[in-house]
């Protein structure tokens, strides 16, 4: 490792400070927790003091920086749970690489060898020895040396192969030779030296290759060579020129150098679920670590609740346990049958060239089945529209995971592990609104400020929606609101609406492919003035029987826009009871004045939230 700034060399010389600033660097631009810098540093036993060391390399990497430049003082940032580097990608090696070989790719399969051979040993000459390979690495740096070794092995056969389509074959055999003693089990090295040693009339070589590699792979695996290489080997008998040897051996896909890495950004201000978080990642680290089945986490919840929030930040937590690959896909909005084009995204991510990529659903899920099978992958989905469209984007190895934010009426996912989200408590809504709007106001009126968060029922979504417009008006008094909502109860979805940010539009979309039955059921409910109710109560209001209305409940439920209870009652068994939450009982109530009045009553917002 090596760091220039400003034309000056300032790597550091203690270990742990290079092993920070490498992890950093090698995610510029994004939060990297504090915990898993200390995995990095200490492993699975770090000192008690560990957080603070951390705290203090960070000083001193600053320190350092500005001392070599004052234009540095704002190279890391701190945020809260972590920290980061704020610099240009193209600044760091990897990523000119990884972007080098990426153009060069295309310009390969695009059949311009000329520009694939020039980019690719652009890309090659950026190495100067193995990745890494003066630092003390722990799981994440690991995993990031073997995506960025085996990324060089892969623009490497394929520089090797351009040059071979430009008839380069003399100049290397003298490298090739090098490359099969380096790695004697490579078959595409030995491939390449086939056709390199016939094309130059040395057939003899070329078969002794052959026969060498057979010899070690049966000696060393018990395995023959592939199908690839013993036809290449006939072809070779037979007599044939490269232009007949080439496209026969090298497979025209490529694996994706620096593998897919679709998260989205986690959230800087996410707030509580800490307890749901830990858990989550132990069962999802301790089930690829067992290999026996692979994790799945279904998140649960109202709309607004923050299940796509929770859910990246669940991903971020584990991402470095599946080194090739996360793929993420965000299907709010789509209706059924979506698996179809996700399939397509998914496998030219992960290097299959388009005509590569099967017509049929089922031909593209057996692909990535396959792709999967023997690697480490992270799928996350956000609001798939059902259960048919999941399955066929779930990684299929045991040590891959799937993370999805779900929406209601999802249905069941065989072998899942479900997290139900509740509302935020009253101190962590505090803590989510001064993140958005500043610690002196919240201080300054913090009665009216939980007043607020009691008015927003502990929703995330309808807390930053508040917050952001506090925070559009400084001067705006918290009291101020609650006056205007004393005034006018019902205009409070009015005001959670802000920016982008729309609780309405959420609470629509949520209820988006609900049946019409039972979306009226809802509706009438919300006229209701009882806090919560039991079938029989509410079978009457209804107009329909207690079994029928309990069905109806319990779908509502399913669909997370009613919330059940058991209360306890003289009879063992208990009662099952259920309630609204409040801003989903004012949307509720809103749908009912506007059959009444008209569809202009209340305007609606058509968003994915």
């Amino acid at each position: 490792m090596e760091i220039t700034l400003d034309g000056h060399e300032c790597t550091p010389s203690p270990s742990k400070l290079r092993t920070v600033i490498a992890l950093l660097a090698l995610r510029p631009n994004q939060l990297v927790q504090a915990r898993q810098l200390v995995d990095e540093l200490w492993g699975q036993n770090p000192p008690a003091t560990a957080p603070a060391t951390l705290q203090t390399y960070i000083y001193k990497l600053r320190k350092m920086f500005v001392a070599v430049s004052p234009t540095a003082t704002g190279l890391f940032f701190t945020r809260r749970g972590g920290y980061g580097l704020e610099i240009e990608p193209r600044d760091v090696d990897s990523f000119r690489f990884l972007d080098l070989v990426r153009v060069g790719l295309g310009a390969m399969d695009s059949g311009d060898a000329v520009r694939a051979s020039d980019l690719l040993n652009q890309a090659l000459r950026l190495w100067r020895g193995a990745a890494l390979d003066d630092l003390d690495t722990g799981p994440v740096l690991a995993a990031q040396v073997t995506r960025l070794e085996e990324s060089r092995l892969r623009a490497l056969e394929t520089r090797i192969e351009a040059d071979l389509r430009l008839g380069r074959h003399r100049y290397l055999i003298g490298e090739l030779k090098q490359l099969v003693i380096t790695h004697p089990l490579h078959e595409s090295f030995h491939g390449h030296l086939m056709i390199a040693l016939h094309q130059c009339g040395r057939q003899h070589e070329a078969l002794s290759t052959y026969q060498r590699l057979r010899r070690l792979m049966i000696d060393e695996l018990g395995l023959e060579p592939s199908a690839d290489l013993r036809r290449l080997q006939q072809d070779i008998l037979a007599g044939d020129g490269p232009a007949q040897l080439l496209p026969g051996f090298v497979r025209s896909a490529r694996t994706v150098l620096g593998s897919p890495a679709q998260l989205p950004p986690p959230v800087p201000d996410f707030v509580g679920r800490e307890n749901q978080l830990r858990d989550g990642e132990a069962w999802v680290r301790a089930q690829v670590e067992d290999g026996t089945s692979r994790p799945v986490v279904v998140v649960r919840g109202l709309p607004g609740i923050g299940r796509r929030a929770f859910t990246t930040q669940l991903a971020h937590r584990v991402r470095e346990l599946f080194p090739d690959g996360q793929f993420h896909l965000d299907m709010a909005g789509a209706g059924p049958g979506r698996a179809h084009d996700a399939l397509a995204r998914f496998l030219r991510a992960a290097g299959f060239a388009e005509p590569e990529v099967p017509a049929g659903t089922e031909e593209r899920a057996d692909v990535f089945r396959t792709w999967t099978a023997s690697r480490r992958v992270l799928v996350s989905l956000t609001a798939p529209a059902s259960v048919e469209d999941v399955l066929p984007l779930l990684p299929t190895g045991p040590h891959c995971a799937g993370l999805i934010a779900a929406p209601g009426g999802l249905g069941e996912i065989s072998g899942a592990r479900a997290v139900d989200l509740e509302p935020l408590s009253t101190r962590e809504c505090l803590e989510l609104l001064t993140s958005v709007v500043g610690r002196r106001r919240i201080l300054a009126e913090r009665e009216q400020a939980e007043r607020l968060a009691g008015l927003c029922g502990g929703l995330p979504l309808a807390i930053r929606c508040i917050g952001a417009r506090l925070a559009a008006v400084s001067p705006w008094p918290i009291r101020n609101v609650l006056r205007q909502l004393e005034a006018s109860p019902t205009s409070l979805l009015d005001l959670l609406t802000f920016n982008g940010l729309d609780v309405r539009a959420r609470f629509e979309l949520g209820c988006r492919g609900l049946p019409g039955e039972a979306f009226d059921a809802l509706c009438r409910l919300a006229a209701l003035d009882e806090p919560e109710f039991a079938a029989n109560q509410v079978a009457p209001w209804l107009g329909c029987s207690t079994v029928a209305a309990d069905q109806v409940l319990m779908q509502l439920a399913q669909w997370r826009l009613l919330e059940p209870r058991m209360r306890e009652t003289s009879r063992a068994d208990g009662e099952l009871r259920f309630t609204f939450h409040p801003l989903l009982r004012l949307f509720a109530r809103e749908r009912v004045r506007t059959s009444v009045e008209g569809p202009d009553a209340v305007g609606r917002t058509g968003t994915d939230g």
